[in-house]
This record gives structure tokens, C-alpha cells and sequence, in this order.
């Protein structure tokens, strides 16, 4: 809270003020109110190049750290952007916290950690937010102070002032009382609930990227177009037009051996839809058998011919994974971080699927290679960098699982250290973003 100015002495009460600037250094300024026009001026307007403590996480397209043709390095992303537009509009400079080398990532928890001890003003990422009470809510900008304890105040004014004007509240409660005023005002600390996240950045939704299924082998397109219970009838029905064949030609039972039954050269050659010679005289019977079996060859033969030329042409694929219940009948495991691990609540059976990486930067590096033997989390955002990806394969290998997802229309903010004086001038920032649809443009490919 900076708009904050107090009268202090009653000669003065009238006339003189004294205001609190802080940039580009800390100081107390003393002003007349009749020349000041502007009794709470946007003190963020200008921050003559104070710098913004930060580190990118460099996750794309959130962050990207490269070097231009003059070999200056460069932030670029839709978080980068962001960051770059403050910096711009408050005369600010952003700096990183460390030295950073381009495609080095961060784990975002450790982000969030250097944040809240302060090590960061706020980071270059965006987090999901868990818990809506830690995303900023607007405070008391304004408050006029008088402050008129006589003595008291030559004794703590310049070095306590600041600690009076970052209270989020004030309040007293004898103000008849000059010494009890100014020892109240003394005794003005810091808020300990100050949010932790400024507004919401983007609403995203974190699921599986898994693995789409692959095309059936043509060893298994021959097998399956004849189902398991046909195949049993077909051996059957062979042996039936062999002992259909011997007995209209009235063979004897002597002559009749167990290789003319199984080995049936004319029931074999007509279940093939293949010729066979017939003697050229043939009874009634024969003939009868002759034409079931030619009709049983056309149907069996010309169907297994269409669904094999069919399927050869469009192979099919096998049952995608929908649930993960299917990923768990097909012992599919999914990779993830053990840091990451700790940022969601997951039940028994996603549980049981997982296969942990030790370093956030492993997981990260095994997601990038796009392994086929696991399934990853990741963000709607930064599955449409993998969808690119795809574009220049000749198939598609991972698709978006919509339906199987760790978070979902989770909102993601940008943490800020506490006590952070242009707090509010940044989620003011985000929100006339918003409005303007540049956010909708960054996020957009």
C-alpha cells in the first residue's frame, strides 16, 4: 500500500502532507495540499528500471529462452510475453535470478518455493491453483493518516513509517489519546494473509498424452476375418461332403479308407472353390451335392476375399485405451515425475500406473522424446507443441485423452512474492490482457 499520506502537527494539518514514494528509491516526500491535484497518483506508472527478480521455467510455449542473429538472448513464450509487457508498461527491467541457459527447465515447485522466500519477485510460469484463496483480492489502495502525536513522532516517524503504510488495515481505537494514537500507528505490521497468486492466467486442463493404437498385423487380419467358430464348422463341413461324395457313388465299405474321408480330393478342392473332376455319368444325388457344395464355396470364399481386400487396404487399428481401467488391463504405465507426484491427488488405480522419474528434468526429457512405452500428463497448451510435432510424421503416434485427465479446467496464476508493492498493478495487467484478447492470441497456434 502506497498511496498513503499522513498530516502530522497541528499547524500544518491543512496545508502540508507527507507522502510516501518509492521508487526509484525509498523516500518521504513533503507536499502542500492545495498544489497537488492528484491526492492518490498511480505510483507504478513509472519504476525507473527497478528490476523484476525472475527465472523462466522454459516449458514451451510458456517460456523460451534463445539467443537473436546479434546473439543477445531473448524470452519469448505466452508467459514470457506477459512478463515482457509488464516490464514494458512500468518502466521496469526484468532480471533473472541466476544465469540461465537456454532450454535449462525448472521445476515449477521450485519456482514456487524461491517465490515464497522471496529469492524471486515472481517467476516466469504458471502454476494451478489449487486453493481459491490464495489468488489476489483486491485491498484498501487509499488511506489517509492523522497522525498527530506531537512528540512521539520526531521518535519512530522515518523508521517506522514504512511498516504503517504496507499494513493492509488500520485501525484505532483511542484517538483522544495523542501518545496511545502514535504508539497504536507504531505497532502496524504487515499482513500475514496476503495471497499468494495474482489473477488467473489460464484455464487449462492437464491429461494423458497416450499411445494410439497401432495397426493390426496382416498375420492377425487373416485370422480375424474368419471367426474361431466358423473355423471349427469348416473342417466339419469338409468331412460331411466327403462322406456325402462316397455315398452317392455307392462305394462299398471296403473300399471306402479313413484317407478318402479326411483327404477328400473333391470336398477339399469345392470348400477352395477349386475344380475336381466327376465321373461323367452322375445320379440325382450327386448333382445335389454338387451344387450345395459350389454354393457354400461362393458364399465362404468371395466373403473372405472382399473383407481380406478391404482390410488390406484400410488396415484396422487395435482397441484404443479409453479409461484407465484399459490402461490397467494392458499393464500401461504412465510416466511422471516423483516431484510432480506431489502436486495432485490421485486415486488407487491411477496410482498403480505409475512409473516415477527421479528428476523433473528426466521426465520432461523422456516426454520430449515422445517414448511409446509410456503414457504422459501435460497440459492442453503444451499438447498442441506435440500435435505440431506430429504434423511432420507420416502417422500420428500419442493423441489428447480428454476423458482421462489428473486436473481439469484447472485455473493457473502466476505466484508473487509476498508483499510485492505492484501486486495489483500486475493483475490488473492480466485481466486488461484478457480483455483485449491478446492472451487468446499467445495461447493460439
Amino acid at each position: 500500500m502506497f498511496n498513503v499520506f499522513a498530516f502530522i502537527g497541528d499547524s500544518s494539518y491543512k496545508s502540508e502532507f507527507y507522502t510516501l514514494w518509492a521508487y526509484p528509491n525509498f523516500h518521504i516526500v513533503k507536499e502542500s495540499v492545495s498544489a497537488l491535484a492528484d491526492y492518490f497518483p498511480n505510483k507504478f506508472k513509472n519504476l525507473h528500471g527497478t528490476s523484476i527478480i525472475t527465472l523462466p521455467d522454459q516449458l514451451e510455449p510458456r517460456t523460451i529462452v534463445h539467443r537473436n542473429k546479434l546473439g543477445q538472448q531473448v524470452l519469448t513464450g505466452y508467459v514470457g510475453k506477459l512478463m515482457l509487457t509488464l516490464a514494458w508498461k512500468l518502466n521496469a527491467t526484468l532480471k533473472y535470478a541466476r544465469p540461465v541457459k537456454g532450454g535449462e527447465i525448472i521445476f515449477y515447485g521450485d519456482l514456487l518455493a524461491s517465490t515464497k522466500n522471496g529469492t524471486l519477485d515472481m517467476p516466469a510460469s504458471i502454476l494451478p491453483i489449487t486453493n481459491k484463496h490464495s489468488l489476489y483480492r483486491p485491498a484498501v489502495e487509499n488511506l489517509i493518516l492523522d497522525v498527530r502525536a506531537y512528540g512521539l513522532i520526531d521518535n519512530w516517524f522515518h523508521a517506522n513509517f514504512y511498516d504503517m503504510v504496507m499494513a493492509d488495515r488500520v485501525s484505532f481505537t483511542d484517538k483522544s489519546n495523542p501518545k496511545v494514537y502514535g504508539r497504536r500507528c507504531k505497532l502496524i505490521k504487515f499482513p500475514n494473509d496476503l495471497p499468494l497468486y495474482t489473477a488467473s492466467y489460464n484455464v487449462e486442463d492437464y491429461c494423458l498424452m497416450i499411445l494410439l493404437p497401432s495397426y493390426r498385423r496382416t498375420f492377425d487380419i487373416f485370422t480375424d476375418i474368419i471367426p474361431w467358430g466358423l473355423r471349427a464348422i469348416i473342417p466339419i463341413l469338409v468331412l460331411i461332403f466327403a462322406l456325402l461324395f462316397l455315398c452317392s457313388m455307392h462305394q462299398s465299405r471296403n473300399k471306402i479308407s479313413y484317407l478318402d474321408i479326411f483327404l477328400n480330393d473333391k470336398s477339399i478342392r469345392g470348400v477352395l472353390g477349386q475344380s475336381f473332376t466327376l465321373p461323367s455319368k452322375l445320379n440325382l444325388k450327386t448333382k445335389l451335392i454338387c451344387a450345395l457344395l459350389c454354393y457354400y464355396s461362393l458364399i465362404v470364399n468371395t466373403g473372405y476375399q472382399a473383407n481380406l481386400q478391404s482390410l488390406l487396404t484400410h488396415p484396422p487399428k487395435d482397441t484404443t485405451m479409453k479409461t484407465f481401467k484399459d490402461l490397467e488391463d494392458v499393464d500401461f504405465k504412465i510416466s511422471l515425475s516423483r516431484l510432480e507426484f506431489n502436486m495432485f491427488t490421485l486415486n488407487r488405480t491411477i496410482k498403480k500406473l505409475l512409473r516415477f522419474e527421479e528428476t523433473y528434468r528426466d521426465f520432461v526429457k523422456l516426454r520430449e522424446s515422445m517414448n511409446t512405452s509410456y503414457a504422459y500428463p501435460v497440459s492442453r497448451t503444451r499438447w498442441q507443441v506435440f500435435h505440431e510435432r506430429q504434423m511432420t510424421y507420416e502417422n500420428n503416434v500419442f493423441y489428447y485423452a480428454d476423458n482421462m485427465c489428473f486436473l481439469k479446467f484447472i485455473d493457473l496464476s502466476i505466484p508473487a512474492r509476498k508483499y510485492l508493492p505492484y501486486r495489483n498493478v500486475f493483475a490488473e495487467h492480466i485481466q486488461r490482457l484478457h480483455a483485449s484478447g491478446l492472451i487468446n492470441y499467445w495461447t493460439s497456434f
